[in-house]
């Protein structure tokens, strides 16, 4: 990780704006595309989704993985799978997702 990145990362959590969490995580971690889902009621709410070239996810209520969504909320810590653990997992087959980190924002009952 570069140092522009880790002070990115610092900037983006001073200012508590979802987008900018979002895009900094993104720049960091090189992902093809985030999202940042919090809790609302009984139900997961994308708050905000970003492609790697920071453009909005399209219809990204349908693309997120509730499944690892709710397991790393339920758990309280990241969950990391790859194509042989989201074999299971038919929305994410659907896409040809090849590999998922979700991470739980403790703050904020969500994750990312």
């Amino acid at each position: 990780m570069k140092p522009e990145d880790v002070a990115g990362l610092l900037d983006a959590a001073a200012d508590p704006d979802p987008d900018r969490i979002l895009d900094a995580l993104i720049r960091v971690s090189r992902a093809e595309r985030g999202f940042l889902v919090l809790r609302d009621g009984a139900e997961l709410a994308v708050r905000t989704a970003r492609h790697m070239d920071g453009d909005e996810v399209r219809r990204a209520r349908e693309k997120v993985s509730r499944t690892l969504l709710e397991r790393a909320l339920s758990d309280g810590r990241p969950v990391v799978a790859s194509d042989a653990d989201l074999s299971a997992i038919g929305s994410l087959q659907e896409q040809k997702v090849r590999s998922v980190c979700a991470l739980p924002l403790r703050a904020s009952d969500g994750a990312v």
